[in-house]
């Protein structure tokens, strides 16, 4: 589904589990990947990020009816957190 105004392509799982993705095409960027895990309780899972060396870059947030965070490992790379 290309309809987003924001220029993502939606990929939707049609299942009862899962998480449905999107993809957008940047035009002079680096290509980035983001894989987001559903977690129960996005506060205390950042709390045991942030435990362990991570560090939060996108704090809880809304979307429609989706709530979602990311944060960066160690290493440097980005994971997305959805809850449900």
């Amino acid at each position: 589904d290309k309809s987003d105004p924001a220029g993502l392509a939606s990929v939707r799982t049609g299942g009862r589990s899962g998480i449905d993705g999107s993809i957008r095409e940047e035009e002079n960027g680096p290509v980035e990947i983001t894989v987001y895990v559903q977690v129960s309780d996005l506060e205390a899972t950042l709390v045991r990020v942030e435990k362990h060396g991570g560090k939060t870059i996108v704090p809880p947030t809304v979307s429609g009816e989706k709530r979602w965070a990311q944060f960066e490992d160690p290493e440097g790379h980005v994971i997305g957190l959805l809850q449900g």
